[in-house]
């Protein structure tokens, strides 16, 4: 499947090596984090961007009109 790869580099004067370690793992934690959230069965969702040709449609319009069709025709709408 997909992969991400990342190559760290840093200013070794300005960041100790085991400080710039420290801050890659705590990127790589919260990317696992979002990652296990995107694969919930519940994550996602639509925002106003992306139904721009919508004009005047706000976050709490949409979640309320998912809200209304989930519990109308279900999880598989």
């Amino acid at each position: 499947g997909p992969r991400l790869v990342a190559e760290w580099s840093w200013a070794g004067l300005a960041v100790a090596g085991p400080d710039a370690e420290a801050i890659a793992r705590g990127w790589f934690r919260a990317l696992e984090a979002l990652a296990a959230h995107a694969a919930r069965p519940d994550a996602g969702g639509f925002t106003p961007s992306d139904l721009e040709l919508v004009e005047g449609l706000g976050q709490d319009e949409i979640d309320e009109f998912e809200n209304e069709f989930t519990h109308e025709w279900g999880d598989d709408g």
